[in-house]
């Protein structure tokens, strides 16, 4: 293997990149808060769900109760964020 550097413009843009890394949050950051959210936001719902069932019955209107269930699990995500 040659130890002379054939690209000396992406060896430039490269050794700037680790000497001056950008302001913003790393991928692996962002991606662990969007995982985050995803697993309150999943919680919640099933935390709602859960409350609900007790209340559905055969004469439920369905679309009034999973109109309510996620208003619930919304405000349960809204509690978990405050």
């Amino acid at each position: 293997m040659s130890k002379k550097i054939t690209n000396t413009n992406l060896a430039g843009m490269i050794a700037e990149v680790v000497t001056n890394p950008p302001q913003s949050e790393p991928v692996h950051i962002k991606h662990y808060k969007n995982e985050q959210e995803a697993i309150i936001r999943q919680s919640c719902l099933k935390a709602a769900v859960h409350l609900m069932e007790g209340k559905v019955n055969g004469k439920t209107n369905m679309q009034n109760a999973t109109g309510i269930t996620i208003e619930i699990a919304e405000a349960f995500e809204n509690w978990v964020k405050r």
